[in-house]
């Protein structure tokens, strides 16, 4: 399965997308490749966007854990 790249918009993964799952047997037509290929760029966005909030809430405990220490 075809991952976005970094800064990739979702029209264009989803035109790199559509032949990949063709071509393996993911999807059995074109409609179902489209369905596919932006169910996989909407999931990645979320898991992006979640291991970012998980950093930024891990530096303000280790701050805040800094800060009450010292």
């Amino acid at each position: 399965m075809p991952t976005p790249r970094n800064k990739e918009s979702e029209d264009k993964f989803v035109d790199r997308c559509i032949p990949i799952v063709i071509e393996d047997g993911t999807a059995k037509d074109g409609k179902q490749a489209v369905a596919i290929c932006h169910s996989i760029f909407q999931h990645h966005k979320k898991n992006v966007t979640l291991r970012y909030i998980r950093r930024f809430l891990k530096s303000i405990k280790e701050n805040l854990y800094k800060t009450l220490k010292g």
